[in-house]
């Protein structure tokens, strides 16, 4: 490693808090769907979600590629026109793939997996909130009582009426005032 020149440094250091980055990432994401209260009042974001873990998957694959086979290069030029692959074998040959192209490939998959992520919480939150402000001005008018309007808002935090989890939420809500 002390043989590397700087900019090849600064790509494997890079490279290595990009992957800490992938596996926080998808360790949070697997942990609020793995928790059964918290995955039913986040149902809906679940296919953004899977889309966020198969992208930050992807970028994993590839930033572990590139930081696998950085320490078998001196300068970036050499690692950059490098045709990386995860076997030796000539039979592999054609299944390497460029050094440069490697760290695109995980870069774009990152800011895919982020931006699902976030198209997929603002289409949810939004939503959300637009019909908060609604049933608010609904409750003023009087066309909806108060208690209605707090078993909608558990609706659509995913409670299914009838249920405890529904009636806690409608009590937690009432007793926030």
């Amino acid at each position: 490693m002390d043989e590397m020149d700087d900019r090849l440094k600064q790509l494997f250091d890079y490279t290595k808090f990009h992957i800490g980055m992938y596996t926080t990432l998808i360790g949070a994401i697997i942990g609020v769907f793995g928790n059964r209260d918290w995955a039913a009042s986040y149902r809906d974001l679940l296919p953004c979600a899977i889309g966020s873990v198969l992208a930050f998957t992807v970028a994993g694959v590839f930033g572990g590629l590139v930081a696998s086979s950085i320490p078998y290069y001196r300068t970036f030029e050499a690692f950059s026109n490098a045709r990386l692959g995860p076997w030796r074998a000539r039979r592999c040959e054609r299944w390497r793939i460029n050094g440069l192209t490697c760290t695109h490939l995980e870069h774009t998959a990152f800011w895919a997996g982020c931006l699902i992520a976030i198209v997929g919480i603002l289409c949810v939150m939004v939503p959300v909130a637009w019909s908060r402000s609604s049933e608010a001005a609904s409750v003023k008018a009087g066309t909806v009582t108060y208690i209605d309007a707090l078993k909608r808002k558990c609706d659509l935090y995913g409670y299914v009426r009838g249920t405890p989890q529904h009636a806690g939420c409608v009590l937690a809500l009432d007793s926030r005032g």
